[in-house]
């Protein structure tokens, strides 16, 4: 914890020096006081740390403004003239009085603002600890960082926390504080240094159940479903016989659905339930939610909506407000399955309202960015807007997973607005926080997304590179809809190279995959991309036959990028068929929808194939 420590210019430092050196010894105590208080200070304060009556301080105060080392805002405050000036008056101090003047402008604070101390906790922190008070370090640091922690400031946090621990030798608050830190580190996608801080925690108490069950999160954020699956079982094992056992059996169920098994999830929720007067309602709460996923995942949108009720209204009983919201959010997303775009925005808005309500940073950052996805179907600009909103939160409380996300959907909306310059800073940026949190989907949307762009602008090479380290890791991790991506961006590849033979094979994998897929959205692509392969094989009519199946799913819904991007694909096949009346009406149906949706790539697109009719 360091004070002030900014290059000043030799001239300057050499002129307040001079003064300093002929003021009365007294008058230059009281000033250095005031150096190690801050910029601005009280006569009070600086009387109460140098035990002198506030007339004498006032005296001096008229001095030192006479002579311009500080100025009067009102009459009980003063403020040094240039911070130049308390820099200098700060380091000018020998290492003795400054320990000195920090432990009495500390001892000063406690005093001053005993009715309010909560305000003051950082400052008393900083002014023990480079007072070498190991006791009142140790106090104001833990609360400063408990604080900090509550307010997501977590950087903050962080530095109080980690000072803390240069003076605890308690070894129940030791474990307490890295418990702390590892919460932190986890919220802010620091996934090692999490691991690292619960690795202490378990040698400190190796039968700590809540150390596995946030190891376990961790891995899961992580991606490593298997060593998430580990951890907690081991909680599993040490809870067995007490109320915190269905925690890791609903934190199991809820890996068993990230990984597609569903059966298996199912009766995990299930088995819970049949005992559910013996289950906590966060974790009864927390069954009727995977099972609401588990449905919503399996197309089952009315069961789906029943249980994700179900545990809203047990949520709501047990006042738990931020799993509330997050409830919301899962009912949005429900509705979202159902194209019922409106309930959907209604209930990522009342999540985010919540959030806002209790404070929860990190809830507004995911409400937005949820908001955000749904608005870019339909108006850029809104979309934007959230992810703006939501990014500058993200870096304020470091939440690194949050800013691949937002970071790659910026790069979207740029893209879509021919900005190619900041599309590409923003896929990178995207690209690299995915690296530095281990994020394995991050590093397959983002990568695929760089090869998309690279595709599209003629650099194939530099393109396949990046489809293949999404390739890569989508097969390390193995979950189906990356997989889908990478086959769809395998077959831009194909059908641009003109290789009709691999683009139908690949389009007809795709297609098979999606026969058991219940996600719409993946059906949709799915008849998208087939239809694509179609008319470049000249095979027309069928072509037209997967745009119409996937134009059905959204031809009710107001303009939207899916309805726009099927018009436009029909209006290419009726161009390669010669049919230009028909060409032209799709075109210019597609054109309206981009127009209002504010895509600009598209329109591009659009124009250029207008410009073929015309030849």
């Amino acid at each position: 914890m360091k004070e002030l420590a900014v290059a000043i210019p030799s001239s300057i430092a050499e002129t307040i020096k001079r003064k300093l050196k002929f003021l009365d010894p007294e008058i230059r105590q009281f000033l250095e006081i005031a150096a190690v208080y801050g910029q601005e200070f009280m006569p009070e304060i600086i009387a109460m740390a140098s035990r002198r009556n506030v007339g004498q301080i006032l005296d001096a105060l008229d001095e030192l403004r006479r002579l311009g080392f500080i100025k009067e805002r009102t009459s009980d405050v003063f403020f040094f003239s240039e911070d130049v000036v308390r820099q200098i008056v700060y380091k000018s101090m020998s290492k003795s009085d400054l320990l000195q003047y920090h432990k009495l402008v500390g001892e000063a604070i406690e005093n001053f603002y005993q009715g309010s101390l909560t305000n003051y906790i950082e400052q008393l922190a900083n002014h023990f600890t480079i007072a070498n008070d190991s006791q009142k370090a140790l106090l104001y640091s833990k609360q400063a960082a408990l604080k900090a922690k509550e307010n997501y400031a977590h950087t903050l946090a962080i530095k109080f926390f980690d000072n803390a621990l240069k003076y605890e030798d308690n070894i129940d608050d030791i474990f307490n504080i890295k418990y702390s830190l590892a919460e932190i580190y986890l919220l802010t996608g620091d996934y090692k240094k999490a691991i690292q801080q619960l690795n202490v925690c378990l040698k400190i108490n190796p039968n700590a159940h809540r150390v596995y069950e946030t190891l376990g999160s961790v891995y899961e954020n992580m991606g490593e479903y298997n060593n998430s699956l580990k951890r907690y079982r081991q909680g599993l094992k040490i809870t067995q016989g007490t109320d915190a056992v269905h925690t890791f059996k609903t934190a199991m169920a809820w890996v068993y659905t990230q990984l597609g098994q569903y059966l298996r999830a199912q009766k995990e929720c299930e088995h819970i339930l049949k005992k559910k007067k013996h289950v906590r309602k966060r974790d009864l709460s927390d069954a009727y939610i995977i099972l609401g996923i588990i449905h919503l995942q399996l197309g089952k949108y009315t069961r789906a909506e029943s249980c994700l009720k179900n545990g809203l209204r047990i949520r709501k009983s047990a006042g738990d407000k931020k799993r509330v919201a997050a409830c919301y959010l899962d009912l949005a997303l429900n509705y979202q399955e159902l194209f019922k775009m409106k309930a959907s925005e209604t209930f990522y808005k009342k999540a985010l309202t919540l959030y806002e309500a209790i404070g929860y940073q990190h809830g507004i950052v995911v409400s937005l960015l949820d908001l955000g996805t749904l608005y870019a179907n339909f108006n850029l600009q809104k979309a934007e807007e959230c992810y703006l909103k939501a990014l500058s939160i993200a870096k304020l409380i470091g939440a690194k997973r949050d800013m691949v996300y937002l970071y790659d959907n910026l790069g979207n909306i740029n893209y879509n607005r021919l900005m190619s310059d900041q599309t590409l800073f923003n896929y990178k940026q995207a690209l690299t926080f995915a690296k530095k949190t281990n994020f394995d989907e991050g590093i397959i949307f983002s990568s695929i997304h760089l090869s998309e762009f690279y595709r599209e602008k003629g650099q194939l090479k530099k393109g396949k590179s990046y489809l293949k380290s999404a390739q890569r890791v989508a097969g390390k991790i193995n979950l189906r809809y990356y997989n889908f991506e990478c086959l769809i961006e395998e077959l831009h590849y194909a059908l641009l190279t003109k290789n009709l033979k691999k683009a139908n094979i690949l389009s007809e994998k795709l297609i098979s995959q999606l026969r058991a897929e219940h996600n719409v959205y993946y059906k949709i692509y799915g008849f998208i991309h087939r239809a694509r392969t179609l008319g470049a094989l000249k095979r027309y009519t069928k072509a037209h036959t997967y745009l119409k199946r996937a134009l059905h799913f959204v031809k009710s819904l107001p303009r939207n990028w899916i309805a726009g991007e099927i018009y436009y694909v029909r209006g290419i096949t009726y161009l390669k068929a010669r049919k230009v009346r028909e060409a032209e009406n799709m075109f210019s149906q597609a054109g309206d929808i981009f127009k209002t949706i504010g895509n600009l790539r598209y329109l591009d697109k659009i124009e250029a194939k207008r410009d073929l009719l015309q030849t």
